[in-house]
This record gives structure tokens, C-alpha cells and sequence, in this order.
């Protein structure tokens, strides 16, 4: 006789009937029995919206029905020539893609030293802080190397306190620092201020996007809005995840203090923010990285035993966004790069780095396939037929309306 499953519900509730009684630590049975019932539930299938997010035509996953990658050769190689605007979005652990990315799409006509907007969000600061200074793209990867990440997470035990005080478990004074010392060794200024690194020279306008927690928005941090902040403290800033590092308190134009944490609250991908109508839409490029880590629920089981259960999962929603809510024409100027790495994973080993380096490549061939695709499907009409056509339509108007019947009476039957 085939035994009949229980319903999760049911199951549930035997699980807590079968876990042994402690009048000392109930709520702990409570979340093992939880956890053992999370565990045996029957596996879902994906929603359409599942489905779609991990085989979108977008995210270019049927590689074997397009073909081969095409090679930054040819006419492939001014692809990216016109872009003087970037865009990169925030992804954790999965930002270590960026520097390939970026490094490949120079091989398609992009040129740093042409770049008159900068803008980043969340852990996208650090790659978009390495151009506005004028790193190399190859370097990127060696800096992100060389970051002491354990550090940042400068906590103790007394830091218990900290959390309820300053709102954050760490201090959240490592991080600045680091990048203190990374503007001053690249430029020889010492913390210096959004205005001040433009006058030295570094021509890009660096916009960094904050979450303004007290008026709930995005925040935007540049030589124009903020010529006055620290450039470094702006940078640790964008890249603090909430309740582990606490807000900064920064005052708006009117003297009045207002929280800011992570930008990837507010927008994580800030495609477009602070530039203005009239730029067209080859002189913007966009980077987000689309994170397959623990999307689906069907395959994703963690169970939520503690609160540190509880805040992995809270963030790694943060860095996983569901990107199919941008608008077609974000889609066609952005280049998705895909991965499967833990995004509160800011190392990686040499396998897991040399698979993010791959990712970062293949997403800009795919983007420039696409773009090919795009262009060979699109072709307009020769300005000489399409003149013709109008003034066939203009002659044959007025000559409808001279052969229109004019009655200057009306007669009605008696």
C-alpha cells in the first residue's frame, strides 16, 4: 500500500507533535520542527515568473540556438565607441565579475579615458571609484584582490551594543579607511572631497547612490549635489549592508540630519539617474549582475533557526533583485552578466574567480551579439522612398479634395 504524503501543513504539525517536550526550550523545538518540515516538503515547480527570470530571452541563456560568441573584430570593435555614460549596479559577492566585464568591453570600443558619468550603486562604487580615478580596467581585478573584506567587518562581542544604539552590529570606520588610502596612493590627495578630486583633475562627474532612510529615496553624492563630502567616506557608505554597519548621519542643505545606508536599498541599479533627456541612448551603457545563488524557491532550503538565519537570507534578497521590471530600453543598453556565486561571498577562490572572470566575458559578447541581432533586424527606410511616399500621400489628398462634391445647399424631401 503506497503511503499518501502528507500536506505541509499536516506535516508540520505532526513534526511539533513528534519533537519531545522541554519546558525550558520550546521555541527551540518550535524552529526545529520547522526546519524538519521545510526540509521534507515536496519540491515546487518554478512560477511562469520564475521560469521566465531564469531562461529569458534577455539574460541570452539558449546559447546553442544563437551560435557561436562573436569577437570584438571588425565593425564589432567601435560597438561601445559612442558610450560616455556608465552604469553599474550593486551584486555582493558577485561584483568580482565587473573588472572582466569592463576589461572585455573595452575590446569593443569602449574607452574609459572618454567617460564623462560614472554612476554606482552599491558594491558597483568600488569598480566605478577604480575608473573615476583612471585604474585600468586589468587592474580592477588585482584591487579587488588585494581588499581586506575580513577586516571591513570590524565587530567584537561588545559590539552587541552597537546594534541597538548605533543601529549596526560592526563600527564601520575599516572601510573608509581603505579606500582613504586607495584615493591617496592613486592620486596623492589625502581624503579628499568630490570637488577637490575634480579639480585635481579627475574630469568624470562620480555620481555614488545612498539610501536616504529618513526620507526613504535615493540619494545622489557627487561634485555637484555634494561638492563637499568626503569621497572615501561616500564610498563605504554606499557599500554598508544595513543592521551589519550602522547609517551615517549626514546633513542635508538645510542642517538637519538624515540617515543613509546601502544604495542597493533605494535603487540597485541606478541606470540613468542624474543625467539628463538629451543624452541618446548610444552614449549609455549599463552592468548589473543577474545572480542565480538561491533564486528559485523550489531549490533554495534554508532553514530559519537563528536571526543571523534570518538577516543571510533578508540580504541576499537585497542582492538578487528581479531585473525583468526595467523598461525594454534599459535592456537594450545594459549588460547582464549572469553568476552563481553567494552574494555575502565577497572572497573567492581561484575556481570561483576564474568563473566570475568567464561570466563577466560572455556577458558582454552575448550584449554584443544581441546588439547585432538588434541592428540587422531593424533597418529603415531609404530617406529618397520614404520622401517619395509622403508626397505621393500629399498629392493624393488634394486630389480627393478637389473631386469632393460641394453642395451649397441641402435638400431635404418635402
Amino acid at each position: 500500500m503506497t503511503e499518501v504524503k502528507k500536506a505541509p501543513i499536516a506535516l508540520f504539525t505532526a513534526r511539533i507533535k513528534s519533537t519531545p517536550a522541554n519546558p525550558h526550550s520550546r521555541s527551540t523545538a518550535f524552529l526545529i520542527a520547522r526546519a524538519r518540515a521545510n526540509k521534507e516538503k515536496q519540491r515546487i515547480s518554478p512560477t511562469p515568473r520564475e521560469r521566465e527570470f531564469l531562461s529569458n530571452e534577455w539574460e541570452y541563456q539558449d546559447e546553442h540556438q544563437e551560435g557561436a560568441l562573436p569577437k570584438p573584430v571588425g565593425e564589432l570593435r567601435y560597438l561601445l565607441n559612442d558610450v560616455t555614460e556608465i552604469f553599474i549596479a550593486g551584486g555582493g559577492g558577485g561584483g568580482r565579475a565587473y573588472p572582466s566585464a569592463i576589461a572585455e568591453a573595452t575590446e569593443f570600443g569602449l574607452d574609459l579615458n572618454k567617460l564623462k558619468v560614472v554612476c554606482a550603486s552599491s558594491v558597483g562604487t568600488i569598480v566605478g571609484l577604480a575608473i573615476a580615478l583612471g585604474i585600468p580596467a586589468k587592474r580592477m581585478k588585482q584591487i579587488l584582490n588585494d581588499m581586506p573584506t575580513d577586516t571591513f567587518q570590524d565587530w567584537s562581542w561588545y559590539s552587541f551594543i552597537n546594534f541597538f544604539t548605533r543601529w549596526g552590529w560592526c563600527q564601520g570606520e575599516s572601510m573608509p579607511h581603505y579606500f582613504r588610502q586607495l584615493i591617496k596612493r592613486e592620486t596623492g590627495l589625502d581624503d579628499p572631497t568630490f570637488l577637490q578630486l575634480y579639480q585635481a583633475g579627475y574630469r568624470k562627474e562620480f555620481r555614488i547612490i545612498t539610501a536616504n532612510v529618513s526620507k526613504q529615496r535615493a540619494a545622489i553624492f557627487s561634485h555637484v549635489t555634494t561638492p563637499h563630502e568626503k569621497v572615501a567616506k561616500i564610498v563605504g557608505l554606499a557599500c554598508s549592508i544595513p543592521l551589519v554597519f550602522p547609517p551615517q548621519w549626514i546633513p542635508n542643505k538645510h542642517g538637519k540630519l538624515e540617515a543613509h545606508s546601502d544604495g542597493g536599498l533605494a535603487n540597485n541599479f541606478p541606470f540613468g539617474v542624474g543625467s539628463l533627456a538629451s543624452i541618446t541612448s548610444k552614449e549609455q551603457l549599463g552592468f548589473i549582475i543577474i545572480n542565480n545563488h538561491g533564486i528559485s524557491p523550489s531549490s533554495y532550503q534554508n532553514p530559519l533557526l537563528t536571526f543571523w538565519h534570518y538577516l543571510r537570507g533578508l540580504i541576499t534578497l537585497l542582492f538578487t533583485q528581479d531585473p525583468l521590471c526595467m523598461a525594454a530600453t534599459v535592456k537594450d543598453r545594459t549588460v547582464p552578466i549572469t553568476v552563481n556565486h553567494n552574494p555575502l561571498n565577497f572572497n573567492a577562490t581561484s575556481q570561483e574567480q576564474a568563473a566570475l572572470d568567464e561570466a563577466g566575458r560572455i556577458g558582454v559578447r552575448r550584449f554584443a551579439r544581441y546588439r547585432l541581432k538588434k541592428s540587422k533586424t531593424f533597418q529603415p527606410a531609404p530617406k529618397m522612398l520614404s520622401s517619395l511616399a509622403l508626397r505621393y500621400r500629399s498629392i493624393q489628398a488634394r486630389v480627393e479634395k478637389t473631386i469632393e462634391p460641394k453642395c451649397s445647399r441641402r435638400f431635404r424631401p418635402r
